[in-house]
């Protein structure tokens, strides 16, 4: 190993005794955050389907369609880690208002705060603080995940 650059095996190294230690404690960060975005991304869209899979874009620009027809928009954008995940952060959006409409946000907090008074400005606060315990918990958050969207799954209808 040169000097300066760390080993490889430092991102999969095994913490003994860490938060949320799993059989995901050697899938390395990057592969474990694409496992993550995937499962969070059909749970967001599963969770707001009704029982015939339908969702509605939650920026207000009245689209109504398919689960799978559909992205999974954030408010606060995915490079802050600590609103990554986060269920309060994320509702179906028509993929033209996410993609093209930048996430159509300022619309995207009015919407969330219709919800739930103030939630846009609590996930920007939550969105600046501490990331570092997020590697450590990310198996347990996948693995969680992945049995909320076996419930999921069962309760919306297949096209």
């Amino acid at each position: 190993m040169k000097r300066g650059i760390p080993s490889r095996l430092a991102w999969t190294e095994k913490i003994p005794g860490a938060i949320g230690s799993t059989k995901h404690d050697s899938t390395p960060w990057p592969m474990l955050q694409k496992k993550l975005d995937k499962a969070f991304s059909e749970l967001i869209r599963l969770t707001h389907a009704d029982e015939n899979g339908m969702v509605v874009c939650i920026d207000g620009c009245g689209k109504i369609g398919y689960w799978k027809d559909f992205d999974c928009g954030h408010f606060v954008s995915r490079n802050k880690l600590p609103t990554r995940w986060h269920m309060d952060n994320a509702r179906p959006q028509a993929p033209h208002c996410n993609r093209k409409m930048n996430g159509r946000q300022y619309e995207f907090g009015v919407a969330l705060n219709r919800e739930s008074p103030g939630l846009a400005d609590s996930m920007f606060a939550l969105s600046e603080g501490p990331s570092h315990h997020i590697r450590y918990e990310a198996g347990k958050m996948l693995d969680d995940m992945r049995a909320a969207l076996k419930v999921h799954r069962k309760r919306v209808a297949k096209r």
